[in-house]
């Protein structure tokens, strides 16, 4: 599930540079302190069931692919299109990328045994399906 938000993060990072909608810059915002917080959260149960969380560097860092989301033509492509173009495949690309997480934490609901680890996994499907409401309401053109 870490993998998931530092690519969610990586994503959410070329918003910055590259979207234009004040909505969607705000709602990038908003995915960019929920993920940064479920990684956080990640960490700490780890933590406390004596495992180390993962070392991630920066999210902004992406090399020239995000593994799982985007490869290097896809990248390159999101990257140099036209504002309103980059918009409208950054959204469905954080649509693909939000559906992912909710198998994983389905199997964390189904064969989970750590009641704080459920809780979490239960609170990830409340905010992924919360995110892809939204990201159905900012996908409609306006």
């Amino acid at each position: 599930m870490i993998d998931h938000h530092h690519r969610t993060l990586q994503l959410v990072g070329l918003s910055a540079e590259h979207a234009e909608n004040p909505a969607i810059l705000s709602y990038a915002g908003e995915l960019q302190t929920l993920h940064e917080n479920q990684m956080a959260e990640l960490a700490d149960l780890m933590t406390g069931w004596g495992k180390s969380p993962p070392h991630i560097e920066g999210h902004t860092d992406l090399g020239d692919s995000i593994p799982g989301v985007l490869d290097k033509a896809q990248l390159a492509a999101l990257v140099a299109s036209p504002a309103a173009e980059f918009e409208k495949t950054f959204l469905a690309t954080l649509v693909t990328q939000q559906r992912k997480a909710l198998p994983i934490a389905q199997k964390e609901l189904q064969l989970g045994a750590d009641p704080v680890a459920k809780k979490y996994a239960q609170q990830v499907l409340i905010d992924v399906n919360n995110q892809l409401e939204t990201l159905k309401t900012l996908r409609q053109p306006s």
